[in-house]
Order: structure tokens, then sequence, then C-alpha cells
């Protein structure tokens, strides 16, 4: 098995969050964003950075997810990833 855990510098080379961020604006103001608005940015900016360090043939996210699977398949879709 393999454990992929990259180190903070890695994740935020220029220290966190970075000037930029992933915010998917379909969402906003539903769900879990009404009550914490930046959480889905955060979820959609992690995601695509550990998918470009890792380059994933496969994602798996757990049922209790349902939202930030939506998010993160519109992004892929969206950026044609």
């Amino acid at each position: 098995h393999v454990v992929f855990a990259p180190q903070a510098d890695e994740m935020y080379p220029s220290g966190s969050p970075g000037g930029t961020v992933v915010v998917p604006r379909f969402v906003q103001g539903k769900s879990e964003d009404a009550c914490r608005p930046h959480f889905f940015t955060g979820v959609a900016t992690v995601c695509l950075k550990l998918f470009n360090l890792s380059k994933p043939d496969v994602v798996i996210f757990g049922q209790k997810d349902a939202m930030q699977c939506c998010v993160i398949g519109r992004m892929l879709e969206d950026l044609l990833l």
C-alpha cells in the first residue's frame, strides 16, 4: 500500500492558501456553503492541487460527501481534467 501525504510546503509553496483558489460558484449560498461560505472553495482548491501532484486515474469519495463529489465532478468537467 502507498500513502500520498505531501508536506505543507508542497501544497502551499507561497503560504496558505496562496494567491489562486478554485471558487465553485454553482454552490454559493446552497447546502453547507450557506453556513460555511468558503468550505467548497477549500475543498476544490485542495483537491485540484492533490490531483495535479498525484495524477490519479480514479478518485473515490464517501457517500456522506455527495455535495463535495458534485463540486469535484463539476470542477473536473469545467477545467477539462
